[in-house]
This record gives structure tokens, sequence and C-alpha cells, in this order.
């Protein structure tokens, strides 16, 4: 819909541009110089992490097209830790129609694929992308595909690819012998402010010849709101250039980047990328620096919105310790000496019904002697039968 606003002759920031692959940062473009030349010599594994949506999946789609014909590129890309679903993706990643349901049809079927492949002189790369996803059970599915050999050849060639977790991950205790085939490790670093204001323009100028679509303050604000991803880049232009077009804009400023933003829910805003691009700080005719023009949504140290937020926190706390101090005085004041007296009363109630039912066992029993004795006449004593009580004499010592 915008393109014909804007008269662009492609979507200038969609994944599927002729020319995704024509630009590549400086970073990039070292590490994919590197990677190359380490694949092309060496078999074993190869690690590239880096932050989410900073281009490693660019870097890499870049460079499968400019490998060899003699290289059978196998790509994956993990979204869970189903083993089945993961056999069939290395096996349809490598061209092969085949669906299995058990662990030995996949590597029958792979064996089968990499002796043919060793026949003609082909290269096996299999690239498993998201690979910080990967189970145990899968790493070791993995390990032992890179221990494939022909002749005592090691034959297969393993990219994996994934976030910062992924280096850590391959550390374990019981990958030790995975990272004993590990070739390198690369990683992959954000686009500075400056590269990512290249590739901005880049993406544009591929689309357009005009240069006023967005103004310079609208760059400078989605240079912040990027913080060095591509994949914020591409997602807030396009989105940015929907807003402009549904309002009538011609050139998009900052109103259709905070909109586009708002819509996209981003929140994170890199500073640090303002001040190297020079978006924060600018020269005046005085030669002193001062601020830019920032949007009043953009401003993150807004005085008033902290002095408040500051007071409604001073307060919570003021009120949490009263809340604290009333309950304990109640407790100590009301509570104990409730319980206490009624404790007392409980025991003295008890006492005096045990001292009732001990007094009434008594006169029963009584009443039951009195009653068995009734008739008979009293026994006879003896004179002889007494015997007196011995009497208990001290001697005294001479």
């Amino acid at each position: 819909m915008y393109k014909e606003f804007y008269q662009l002759s492609c979507a200038p920031f969609s994944d599927q541009r002729e020319n995704l692959h024509c630009w590549t940062s400086k970073h990039g473009s070292a590490i994919f110089d590197e990677l190359k030349n380490l694949l092309v010599e060496n078999s074993g594994v190869f690690v590239l992490s880096g932050d989410a949506g900073v281009g490693k999946t660019f870097l890499v789609d870049s460079l499968l097209d400019t490998m060899d014909e003699n290289f059978m590129v196998g790509y994956c890309c993990l979204y869970d830790q189903d083993q089945m679903r993961f056999y069939n993706q290395i096996l349809s990643g490598f061209g092969i129609q085949a669906a299995v349901t058990a662990k030995v049809q996949f590597y029958l079927q792979l064996n089968r694929f990499m002796q043919q492949c060793y026949k003609n002189n082909d290269h096996l790369l299999l690239v498993i992308d998201n690979a910080h996803v990967l189970s145990q059970v899968l790493l070791d599915d993995l390990r032992q595909i890179v221990n494939f050999e022909h002749s005592g050849q090691k034959i297969v060639r393993l990219l994996l690819v994934g976030n910062r977790e992924l280096p850590g991950l391959l550390e374990h205790e019981q990958n030790r012998a995975m990272q004993k085939k590990k070739v390198s490790s690369f990683v992959f670093p954000r686009l500075s402010a400056a590269e990512t204001r290249d590739y901005f323009l880049f993406c544009l100028k591929s689309a357009s010849s005009n240069d006023n679509i967005f103004d310079r303050n609208a760059i400078d604000l989605i240079i912040r709101y990027s913080n060095g991803k591509i994949s914020t880049v591409n997602a807030l232009g396009e989105m940015s250039l929907t807003v402009g077009c549904k309002n009538q804009h011609r050139t998009i400023g900052t109103e259709s980047v905070l909109k586009a933003a708002e819509a996209l829910q981003l929140k994170g805003i890199n500073d640090e990328n303002c001040i190297e691009s020079g978006t924060a700080l600018k020269n005046n005719s005085n030669g002193k620096k001062r601020k830019t023009d920032i949007p009043e949504p953009l401003k993150k140290n807004d005085t008033a919105e902290g002095d408040r937020s500051s007071s409604w926190s001073f307060g919570l706390k003021v009120f949490a310790v009263f809340c604290v101090v009333a309950v304990g005085y109640f407790v100590s004041t009301i509570v104990l000496p409730v319980w206490q007296g009624k404790r007392e009363f409980w025991s003295s109630q008890f006492i005096e019904e045990k001292n009732q039912g001990a007094a009434l066992s008594l006169e029963d029993d009584l009443t039951n002697d009195n009653g068995a004795n009734k008739g008979r006449s009293p026994a006879k004593i003896d004179p002889n039968d007494r015997q007196e009580k011995p009497v208990n004499t001290i001697k005294e010592e001479p």
C-alpha cells in the first residue's frame, strides 16, 4: 500500500528484497571472511552466537549464497526439542524426500546420502539455527553426525547459530566431546549507531532515489529504538512507512515513528547510540553543546514523573511500617491478654471439674462399703492375738 504512495520500487525493509545480502557491517564482514575460509579448509564444529536480532541469520544467508557448488548445505531452523521433527528437518534441509519415524531410519537415510556425497567429492555443511534451543539428546545426535567419516576422513561440517547462551551450553561436562571438535567460535556484536544509520539509508536507497522520505530526527529516533538490532530497524521502518501512508505524510517524522513504536510495543531506547551518532548532543552556533529537540514521550528522566514515583514509593514504605507496628501493638495488648485469660479460665474450670469428679467417686465408694457391711456382726478380737508394737530404744554409749 505504501509503495505507491512513496513511489518505492520494493519494500525497503522486507526480508524478501533482492539485494538483502549486499550490505554488511564492519565486524560482520570480518566474521564472514574468516568463517568462510575456515569452513572451506576444515571440518568440525563452528559456533556463531550473539544477541537476538543483530543479524546472525542475515550473515549466514549471505554466507550460504556464496559457497561453492561442491558444498551440500542443509539448513535447519530449530523451534522446539521434538526429536523426530528435528530428524526430518535435517533430511529436508539436505533435499532428502523421506519422512522418518524412528532414529534408525534417520541414520540410514543420512548415511546413504553422505556416502553418495563423498563419492561425488562434495562437502557437507549442516547449519542449525536457534541452536541454543537444543536439548542434550539432540546435541548427542549432532555429535554422532559430526563423527561420520569415510576412509578416516571427517566429511561433515556443523555450524551452530544461536543466542549468547549457546557457548555456555556447549561447555557443559556432558558436551566435552563436542567441545573438542570445535574449530572456532564467533560472537556477532550489535551494530553501532553509524552502522545502523548506514544500513537504514542503504535500505531506502535500494527502493527509491528519494532521500527525504524520513527526516533526520525520525532516523535518529529509529536508531535509538533499534538498539543496534537489524530486526528492529526493519520492523520499525516498515511500520513507520505504513503509519505515514495512512496519515498521508509525504515525509515521515518523529510522530509517525512514535506511533509505529507504540504499535510494535517497543520500549527500550539506547541513549549510547544517540550520543555516538550525535542525536543527543549537537553543537550550536556558539560552539557549545545543547540537547536536541526530543519529543516529550521520549524523555527518559522526566523530573516530575520521577518525583511523583519516588513520593509514591516513600508513602508506600511508611504505610507498610505503620501497618506492621499497628498489628504488633494489637496482638501484644489485646490478643495475647485475652488468650492468656481464656487459657487460665479453661485451666481453673478443668481443675474444678476434676475435683468434683473425684469427690463424687469417693462418695460412691463409701456408699458401697456401708451397704456391704450392713447386717454383719462386728468381728471379735482375741486379746491374745494383740501384738504390742516394738518400742525403739536408744542405748547411750558409756
